[in-house]
């Protein structure tokens, strides 16, 4: 209501009634028609009615039918919507469904076994269809058009594949025809076939192992095996196992996918045996097996990576692994001799044996053959032994014996030498020469054969000698004289078991001619060569006897002297016998009773005052008869004489019992001689005296003088003594003993000594008594450095005294009173030299850098040193200042040097180490030499310390980077620097996921390596964001201190973001209008999501007119004209009509696989 002021106004609201329009709006739904299989088509229907503008009829359109519906008709219906302004019926349509053409659709078989072939596990026909309905069998007629391999076919229905078929994708054609319509209502299909070829490889490695370390192979030693299991087909294997012909094999199983290796799982242990070290190699086989997808298990026979190639192979197991045990044949052969007394007559004899004794041993680690014994020397019985295991003795096969020869007893020694011989396994002769258990330590051995056996031979060499004499009246006067004689004949025998030489005769008392007997063999006797004869002397006659004694003297074959003394063949019954010489030949003679008296003297002491005399007084019976009652009388005054009276004194025989002693008066001494006389006095056998008056012989009456010497005499020794060490400036004092060794005394005693420098003190003597000594003259001496350089300081001093005629008495200084050596005080000699060898570098210590060295020498000796040298073996150095003309004890010098230029043989040590000698010159021209040291108390070598700097970098690239295929290659570029300055070796560069593992030996300063790497990106890759690569380089310094680089690369994954569907436009108008022009299939030129894709057009009796791949709406793409492989008219424009297509293609799965797939249907094309 309005603004009304003025009223009180009220409403009241009337209704406005709409009615539907009068006029009817029918809603009629268009019939359609369909192919079996094809989409459903789009449902229209046309409204009539007058409809205002901008209204709308609300209804919908469906059917039953779906894509698969059978051939028939379906309804359409309509459902009205809610249309409250009109009256609105509806009239429904009808969906025919009519039968399609036969359809063969492409199948994916396998993957199969391609080694054992078999069903690739598809029915061709599973998917093909016949008027809309899976084709029957009985229906249609299969054919088989062509295989990218003959060995894949088709048998009925079935895919086949035949054993054998290598590894690889493959197609099959087939084709399928209505038996009604054969020519023409068929179609064809391919199968794609995968193939694969399992198989396995194994590489098995032996190491011989010395279990006990001893150096030689051992029953109970080992061989460790080491493997290598790789899947070399074309499909994973599980359950992988490894069985050997000779070990059990440890670890396992695994399973390994297509190129992985394994290298660590298995391994195996084997104990060798006696005949494994016979054989000199173990050969055995290892077999791994595994199991693949489908099929038999696969397996392969191991092969040796590092084979022997000097072994001989097994001819049963030619790919055996061979293991080379060492083999250390060796034999020994010990002798040992036994003499044996055959007749058992105590004594050795030609005929009498050696026999000898054997052990045999295998010394070696394998089994000998055929051992056999020889001996050089004595005949060998037993043997041969057939076998001899290691380490096995035989003591009883082998004996020999030897049958002695007089040259084997001569010799004392039979000398042999066995050898022993066998066969090695390999037939190869094993030998040794014997050796002696119970060697003889005592006996030469022979020069030409060190190791013969020694069998002592006993040796009883023997003598005898057998004298007769004949006393020969010379000048026939009837009576034995002085100067007639005695002859002799001698007969020699060799009474022993050697061959003696060198006979000879020896007579105590005749002259013997003849010989030598140059040999004499056991038992010969010799009587001819020797003879003898004695000229008969007055104490023979005073004896009446003839006493004598031959010696026979030969060598024995050790040219030992042989000796026997002689006996006599008729000997004198009634003579008597030497008691001295109870052996001795007795020749009597004719007896004349006789005395002699001679008196001698003889002083006890010097001959001075109060020394004693003692006479002896020689009776002697100069006749031939026995003397008694012998008495000897003297009429000096002071002489005492005892032993007075001899009761009896045999003819011949002498007698000194009697004696007298008188005591020196010096007076005698003055006289310079004692003078007397005695008287003998004997009875005969008839009671007469027999009387002589002493003499200087028994011949003559002569007094005795006795001579009572003056000697004067004296001795000098010179001693010294050290104060101090014997340096130079040291005090050496002398004592000058002086030493009376006369008998009369001397005055005046005096010492000199001409040498520079000596003081003499306390000289001279006044007197000194016969005997007496005295040390109170000294001399003392300060030693010079030429004393030190000489080595010793040497004189000699003269002691002058009077003697009692005012003669000069001397002697020379001596070391005793005996001798007149010159006194010589060594002064030790310690000639000493020390090199220190110290070293800077002008630098920073990289190689060209040079090494100043100083060789700092010194003389730690006593002794001056001269030509002082410095050497030293470095290669490269180079020594100035050589050489030092003199070096004063106790001095240094540091002016020779020596520079030295730094290799990189020296960087790649860490250190410069090297030694210098310095060698001088002492007084005495010897050698003086020191190893250069830190210090002068060491020889340590000089060490110049150089840094080392080991570095490397490893850089990794990538071709691209990113990935979006399986299958798709990358390649890795790889490139290893060492970036120190050292040499690196070992150096190894992995990649695990290219299966890179290589080693350089060495890699240079600066130098560089390459490698290039692919990888195949696989179904795992595709379902991870990245691939990440990460290689490593790890090597070692000189001084093997690890040196490592890494790099990692990262491939993305390309992602698609999005895929758009693929939608067919089953209608299309190519007039030229510019719309509408193409057959268009949403989204199929997006070649990330669909990769691939081919296009087939069919007309109505399905001739194809159009095909291509790689459809992509635009340069790929159907505008209604003729393009097929089979055309009336190529490119000329197709009529209006309907067609048929089939679209082939593939997606990318959300894991980056390929997924086949397919559609087809009726196309219809207007202009």
């Amino acid at each position: 209501m309005g603004n009304n002021p003025n009223y009180t106004v009220t409403k009241v609201d009337g209704t406005l009634t709409v009615t539907p329009k009068a006029i009817d709006v029918v809603v009629t739904a268009d019939n359609k028609t369909k192919v079996y299989g094809e989409q459903n088509p789009v449902l229209t229907a046309v409204v009539t009615g007058a409809v205002a503008g901008g209204d709308a009829i609300n209804y919908t359109l469906a059917t039953t039918a779906t894509q698969f519906s059978n051939v028939g008709s379906y309804p359409i219906e309509v459902t009205l919507g809610n249309n409250p302004n009109y009256t609105v019926t509806k009239v429904d349509g009808t969906l025919t469904v009519t039968s399609s053409p036969i359809d063969a659709n492409d199948d994916i078989a396998g993957p199969v076994n391609g080694i054992q072939g078999g069903n690739a596990g598809i029915n061709i026909l599973s998917n093909d269809y016949l008027n809309g309905s899976i084709v029957n069998p009985l229906e249609i007629t299969t054919s088989f058009v062509s295989s990218t391999n003959s060995g894949i076919t088709l048998v009925g229905t079935d895919v086949v594949v035949a054993a054998g078929t290598p590894a690889g994708n493959y197609e099959l054609v087939y084709k399928i025809c209505e038996n009604i319509n054969l020519t023409t209502n068929c179609d064809q299909a391919i199968v794609k076939v995968s193939v694969y070829n399992p198989s396995i490889a194994i590489t098995k490695e032996g190491n011989y192992i010395d279990t006990n370390n001893d150096g030689k192979a051992n029953i109970g030693d080992q061989i460790k095996y080491t493997f290598i299991v790789k899947n070399t087909g074309g499909s994973k294997l599980t359950n992988i196992t490894i069985t050997d012909n000779k070990v059990t094999v440890i670890g396992g199983p695994i399973d390994l996918n297509v190129n992985e290796s394994d290298t660590t799982t298995f391994s195996a242990i084997y104990n060798i045996t006696q005949e494994d070290i016979n054989k000199g190699v173990v050969y055995n086989l290892a077999t791994a097996k595994g199991i693949p997808p489908a099929g038999d298990p696969v397996t392969a026979t191991s092969t040796d990576p590092t084979p022997c190639t000097t072994c001989p192979k097994d001819p049963v197991c030619t790919d055996c692994t061979i293991t080379e045990i060492p083999q250390n044949p060796g034999i020994s052969i010990t002798k040992d001799g036994t003499y044996v007394d055959t007749n058992n007559d105590g004594k050795t004899n030609i005929g009498d044996v050696v026999t000898y004794k054997f052990v045999i041993k295998n010394t070696g680690n394998v089994t000998l053959t055929n051992v056999t014994v020889t001996d050089n020397n004595a005949v060998v019985t037993g043997g041969p032994i057939a076998t001899l295991a290691p380490g096995a003795t035989d003591a009883t096969t082998f004996t020999a014996s030897h049958a002695i020869t007089q040259d084997d007893i001569n010799k004392g020694i039979v000398y042999n030498l066995a050898t022993a011989t066998a066969k090695d396994p390999k037939d190869k002769p094993v030998t040794a020469t014997s050796t002696d258990p119970t060697p003889c330590t005592t006996c030469p051995k022979d020069p030409e054969c060190t190791n013969c056996t020694i069998t002592e031979i006993p040796q009883n060499p023997g003598i005898s000698i057998t004298k007769d004499g004949t006393y020969v009246d010379t000048n026939q006067d009837g009576k034995t004289n002085v100067g007639d004689v005695v002859s002799y004949k001698f007969v020699i025998k060799n009474t022993g078991n050697v061959t003696l030489t060198n006979v000879t005769v020896t007579d105590n008392n005749a002259v013997v001619t003849g010989g030598p007997i140059a040999t004499l063999a056991p038992g010969a006797t010799d009587a001819t060569t020797f003879t003898a004869s004695h000229t008969i002397t007055q104490d023979d006659i005073n004896k009446g006897i003839v006493y004598n004694l031959a010696t026979a003297t030969a060598k024995d074959p050790k040219d030992n002297p042989i000796t026997a003394t002689s006996t006599d063949p008729t000997p004198c019954t009634t003579c008597p016998k030497d008691p001295v010489c109870t052996d001795c030949t007795i020749t009597e003679l004719t007896q004349t009773p006789k005395i002699a008296l001679m008196k001698t003297a003889s002083i006890a002491g010097t001959g001075i005052k109060g020394d004693v005399i003692t006479y002896t007084f020689t009776v002697t019976n100069t006749g031939n008869t026995t003397l008694t009652n012998v008495v000897v009388t003297d009429p000096m005054v002071g002489l005492t004489i005892t032993g007075s009276p001899i009761a009896t004194l045999a003819a011949g025989a002498s007698s000194s019992v009697i004696k007298g002693t008188y005591t020196i008066t010096q007076a005698d001494v003055d006289a310079g001689k004692v003078t007397n006389t005695a008287l003998a006095t004997a009875k005969d056998p008839k009671g007469n005296n027999v009387t002589d008056i002493s003499g200087t012989t028994v011949e003559n009456d002569t007094p005795t003088v006795t001579i009572v010497v003056q000697t004067p005499k004296i001795a000098l020794v010179k001693t010294a003594s050290i104060a101090g060490t014997g340096i130079k400036g040291d005090v050496i004092t002398y004592t000058f003993t002086v030493t009376n060794t006369g008998n009369t005394t001397l005055t005046n005693v005096v010492v000199t000594d001409p040498m520079v420098g000596l003081t003499i003190t306390g000289s001279p003597i006044a007197t000194l008594a016969a005997g007496a000594s005295s040390s109170v003259i000294k001399g003392t001496y300060t030693i010079t450095q030429a004393d030190v350089d000489a080595g010793k300081v040497t004189n000699t001093a003269l002691a002058t005294a009077k003697d009692p005629k005012g003669n000069n008495v001397t002697d020379i200084s001596g070391t005793t009173v005996e001798n007149d050596t010159p006194t010589v005080t060594i002064v030790a000699q310690t000639p000493k030299i020390a090199l220190v060898k110290t070293a800077s570098i002008a630098g920073t210590g990289v190689k060209g850098d040079v090494i100043t060295y100083t060789f700092t020498v010194t003389n730690t000796g006593n002794t001056t040193l001269t030509n002082i040298v410095v050497t030293d073996t470095m290669v490269g150095l180079t020594i100035t200042g050589n050489s030092i003309a003199t070096l004063a004890a106790g001095a240094s010098s540091s002016v020779i040097k020596g520079t030295y230029t730094i290799t990189q043989t020296d960087i790649d040590a860490g250190k410069v180490t090297n030694t210098a000698l310095a060698t001088a010159k002492d007084p005495k021209g010897n050698n003086v030499t020191d190893i250069s040291g830190t210090t002068v108390d060491n020889d340590t070598p000089t060490t110049t310390p150089l840094t080392q700097n080991p570095g490397m970098t490893l850089v990794k690239t990538a071709n691209k980077t990113n990935y979006d295929t399986l299958d798709e290659i990358i390649t890795y570029t790889i490139v290893v620097t060492n970036t120190g300055n050292v040499t690196l070796h070992q150096v190894v560069v992995s990649d695990p996921l290219t299966g890179l593992n290589s080693t350089i030996g060495n890699l240079a300063i600066g130098e560089s390596k390459e490698f290039t790497e692919n990888y195949r990106v696989s179904q795992s890759d595709l379902g991870n964001e990245n691939i990440s690569n990460t290689a490593t380089v790890n090597a070692l310094s000189p001084n093997n201190t690890p040196v490592s680089g890494s790099d990692t690369v990262i491939v993305e994954r390309a992602f698609v973001l999005g895929c758009g569907t693929i939608v067919v436009h089953n209608a299309f108008t190519p007039n030229g209008d510019g719309t509408n022009e193409v057959f268009k299939i949403d989204n199929i030129e997006d070649t990330l999501c669909y990769p691939e894709n081919s296009v087939e057009i069919y007309n109505r009796w399905g001739i194809l007119v159009y095909e291509t791949k790689g459809y992509n709406n635009d340069s790929k793409a159907f505008r209604g004209f003729s393009e097929g492989r089979v055309t009336v008219d190529k490119s000329a424009g197709l009529p209006t009509g309907t067609y048929f297509y089939i679209l082939n293609y593939t997606s990318v799965g959300l894991q980056g696989e390929i997924i086949p797939k397919k559609q087809q249907g009726y196309l219809y094309l207007t202009r």
